[in-house]
Order: C-alpha cells, then sequence, then structure tokens
C-alpha cells in the first residue's frame, strides 16, 4: 500500500484514475491548492473517481455525494467543502 495525492483543479470538479480500493484519507490545502490523499495498492487495476467542491453557502445541487472534508484557504478567507461523486 501506498499513499498518493491528487491535486484538485481550479474548476472544483477532479476526475482521477485511481486504484480500485482506494481510500480517501483526508482533503487539506497545500501550497494553495486543494489536494486529496488516498491509501492505494499501486497494483490495483483503475477506476475513475468524481470528486466536487463546494464554497460554504453554494448551492450543492447532488443529494448523493459523500462528503470528504473541508479545507481553508487564503488564512480561512476561503473554505471550500469535498464531495465525492457516488
Amino acid at each position: 500500500m501506498n499513499v498518493w495525492k491528487y491535486e484538485m483543479p481550479e474548476t472544483c470538479l477532479g476526475q482521477f484514475e485511481m486504484p480500485i480500493g482506494a481510500e480517501i484519507l483526508c482533503a487539506k490545502e497545500q501550497h494553495g491548492r486543494v489536494c486529496i490523499w488516498a491509501l492505494v495498492d499501486p497494483m490495483a487495476e483503475l477506476e475513475e473517481r468524481v470528486f466536487l467542491m463546494y464554497g460554504t453557502g453554494h448551492a450543492i445541487n447532488r443529494s448523493n455525494d459523500g462528503y470528504i472534508d473541508s479545507v481553508l484557504l487564503m488564512g480561512g478567507n476561503v473554505v471550500y467543502h469535498l464531495f465525492e461523486a457516488i
């Protein structure tokens, strides 16, 4: 098993090829960007997973998204909430 990092794009929609069974550990800010860390089996086949970020107060238009974490940017002036499309 390994821990891999995935960097969310500024569009707030991230689509990543991740090893099947990857376990999302957390999402945090790193160098001004939102990153996702996952525990993965690097030998597993890949599958596409989709992640969405919503700002505080923004409408969340999918009721079946699974919450991952909240991330503070710009010294806490901007907060994004990360969900995985399920």
